[in-house]
């Protein structure tokens, strides 16, 4: 009766959530007029704009008024960049997230729709419409690893149709490049492989008190933990620097953060995988019975709190079987289901 009541309305919201993606998810395109270049309206980033110079545009404008930057491709491939008075683009790119009102408000499904805009005169040129579900045991763990959101791009039946393949098919078209295509996926291999390798590197017993590069590479050469290759751990500590590591605990979480040299010093927080017989008689078991590892869940919870506040402010966990999870000391709150 517990598991139902929890489970209840993703079995209702799966069936709301295929309808809507079947009517208007995915790739759409309202006017396919040709567009040269398009406007962010944020701060400059060098990445961003090559990233999309490279799927056709001839050029990309970012910043605020008085302090707008144009970036160009020159003829070697080398990015160019400019300060410019005024906007020659046609288009800016929008993002919105909002609920949908087209199903029963106790259903929680969102849409997520990025758009590319006509300046002048707002006329929605094309996007790509995302619908996601969350259910109510997401809503009550807050995204710290309940049942997984099911969305129209994780859905098998809609992932093989073309208009659901890349989220960015919409500016290939508007650019005029629709080979692009190809690129795209082969840039997302690229992503999927960098990711696999800080996933791996979490597999490293990392002092949490001694993070540099040199103690990295000599943990991730270590056959029995990571077991990277000479190279590749040396590949990955001059692109990859580790800013925290939440060693081993009692539920058998540990995750790192790391940080990429390469892409503007994003963070990506790597969480280390089935390790030794806790995760397989603790977690591994919750996952297979209940679709979620409850004290790992914690920990992360737990875990990116601290990273993002500073301070341990934890959570606990109670459910009809007791508690679950023992957080380390600090601010508590309870969640309840």
């Amino acid at each position: 009766m517990m598991f139902f009541y929890a489970t209840w309305d993703a079995i209702l919201g799966k069936y709301y959530l295929d309808k809507l993606c079947e009517k208007d998810g995915g790739t759409y395109i309202n006017r396919p007029i040709p567009i040269d270049g398009i406007y962010f309206a944020d701060n400059p980033r060098r990445d961003i704009a090559e990233s999309f110079l490279r799927r056709g545009f001839l050029f990309i404008e970012m910043g605020k008024p008085g302090d707008y930057v144009r970036y160009s491709m020159k003829d070697d491939n080398s990015l160019m960049e400019s300060q410019i008075d005024n906007l020659l683009s046609k288009g800016i790119i929008y993002y919105e997230r909002k609920i949908t009102r087209e199903i029963p408000s106790y259903i929680n499904i969102t849409v997520d729709n990025q758009f590319l805009e006509h300046i002048k005169t707002k006329e929605r040129l094309g996007g790509f419409r995302n619908y996601t579900m969350t259910t109510r045991l997401d809503r009550k763990l807050r995204g710290v690893g309940g049942i997984k959101a099911a969305g129209c791009t994780t859905i098998p039946k809609f992932t093989k149709q073309d208009r659901f393949t890349s989220q960015t098919q919409y500016l290939n078209i508007l650019a005029g490049n629709e080979d692009q295509k190809e690129l795209d996926m082969s840039t997302q291999i690229n992503q999927y492989y960098d990711y696999a390798l800080t996933m791996q590197a979490a597999y490293g017993l990392f002092d949490p008190n001694n993070l540099q590069n040199s103690a990295i590479e000599t943990i991730l050469k270590n056959a029995d933990t990571s077991n990277f290759t000479i190279s590749q751990a040396q590949e990955f500590v001059n692109r990859f620097s580790a800013i925290s590591h939440y060693p081993d605990d009692e539920p058998g979480f540990s995750a790192t953060l790391f940080r990429d040299a390469q892409d503007s010093g994003q963070a990506v927080l790597a969480i280390r995988g089935t390790a030794g017989s806790v995760d397989l008689l603790g977690a591994d078991l919750e996952i297979a019975s209940y679709g979620i590892a409850f004290n790992q869940a914690i920990s992360l919870y737990n875990y990116v709190n601290s990273l993002r506040e500073g301070t341990q402010r934890q959570i606990e966990l109670k459910s009809s079987n007791g508690l679950l999870g023992v957080p380390p000391q600090g601010k508590r709150g309870r969640i309840y289901f």
